[in-house]
């Protein structure tokens, strides 16, 4: 199992139309998820550097390195 954990703002909601209806999220955050859930390890939870900020006092993380995500500007560390 893999998990990614990454804090941002999104758009979430119902797309389509009354005869196909999805439930989808449309957000850059969504696509920096995709990426740290694509890098981690079987059996390993990666946090973005957004969510380590948060929880940083009552979780201990170690920085596991940074990823290069397609769309942004600058690497992401990763813990």
């Amino acid at each position: 199992m893999r998990i990614s954990i990454n804090t941002g703002f999104c758009t979430a909601g119902n797309d389509g139309s009354e005869e196909r209806l999805d439930y989808t999220i449309v957000s850059g955050q969504m696509n920096v998820t995709s990426c740290l859930e694509t890098t981690s390890q079987p059996d390993q939870i990666l946090l973005s550097h957004g969510t380590y900020t948060l929880v940083k006092d009552l979780i201990y993380c170690q920085q596991t390195g940074e990823i290069t995500v397609k769309g942004t500007t600058h690497p992401l560390k990763t813990y």
